[in-house]
């Protein structure tokens, strides 16, 4: 896999700000796919700009990018890589 773009990361940050405490990589990914699933509609992230982003690719595919964007410590919150800033983030 290709190392992420800064512009990549930046769809990745803009749709986890939606998701802060309520929810992880799986509701992340999907809101980067473009899913319909009935709690991306209930919590209205069809709304997020980043919302659809990724639908060319697959989920699995996503799922190698949010990894690939965020640094997991032990026992703290993983950060998400940015070039001028680190952003905590739960997943």
């Amino acid at each position: 896999m290709q190392p992420l773009t800064q512009e990549e990361i930046r769809i990745i940050l803009r749709a986890a700000d939606s998701i802060i405490a309520t929810g992880g990589r799986t509701l992340l990914s999907k809101i980067l796919k473009g899913s319909r699933e009935k709690k991306v509609l209930e919590l209205e992230l069809q709304s997020n700009p980043s919302y659809g982003l990724f639908h060319s690719i697959t989920l699995d595919e996503i799922m190698k990018k949010i990894a690939e964007a965020f640094v997991v410590r032990p026992n703290q919150s993983a950060w998400l890589k940015c070039r001028d800033c680190w952003r905590a983030f739960c997943v």
